[in-house]
């Protein structure tokens, strides 16, 4: 349920409440305290629910028509000054949509047919790019080719990066129905666009390469 959800929620029920004390209007007084309570109560229970929303932070992804999995969270990690999650949900086309937290922002890619891609998310507050990706259990490293702008700098360049991939929470993929899945999390100092992205295996197999925002599995 998102924030939006919510809100929506709130004011239906108001709006019946007080349709409802409308029609009783020799117990008017009475009627409005019991709504003022009653939407209270309510607004309490929604600003718990919004909390958890936020905590969880992934929404139903575009195109899914809410037939697929539910939303899970692969890894989180990041210092304190800058918290980041990533969570994943298994779509009805047989493609995995993702969605990055860092801090109160972030981006996703929602259900689109493709089985891999990458994503990228920049954040204002640290001057910094994440990139991220689910990715096939078997990998081990990914190397990145980064094309954009240092923090601090008016002068475009290009970068490479090795990352190492790390284990996606297994519980997380087991209820989220999804398969056995690695996670790539790349943070870079300045403002970056994933122009390559090579991901390979223990014995240097490819397993996924991304040309732009192409991406071709082995």
């Amino acid at each position: 349920m998102s924030d939006r959800d919510v809100d929506q929620l709130l004011a239906d029920l108001r709006g019946r409440l007080e349709a409802g004390v409308a029609t009783r209007r020799p117990r008017h007084r009475r009627g409005t305290r019991r709504v003022t309570a009653l939407v209270a109560v309510v607004m309490l229970a929604a600003g718990s629910t919004a909390v958890a929303t936020r905590s969880v932070w992934a929404p139903s992804p575009p195109g899914d028509h809410g037939e697929g999995g539910p939303v899970v969270r692969l890894l989180a990690g990041g210092p304190a000054s800058a918290p980041w999650s990533l969570a994943a949900q298994r779509c009805a086309d047989g493609s995995v949509a993702t969605f990055l937290r860092v801090g109160e922002g972030g981006a996703g890619r929602g259900c689109d047919g493709r089985p891999s891609a990458v994503g990228s998310y920049y954040d204002p507050a640290g001057q910094k790019t994440y990139i991220f990706a689910v990715v096939p259990a078997a990998a081990r490293t990914a190397q990145l080719g980064l094309r954009g702008t240092p923090a601090r700098s008016a002068t475009p360049g290009v970068v490479a990066l090795d990352v190492a991939a790390r284990p996606a929470d297994p519980l997380a993929l087991e209820r989220g129905g999804l398969a056995p899945s690695a996670v790539l999390i790349a943070g870079h100092s300045g403002a970056w666009t994933p122009a390559t992205v090579a991901v390979v295996d223990a014995h240097g197999q490819m397993l996924l390469r991304c040309q732009e925002a192409r991406c071709t599995d082995g």
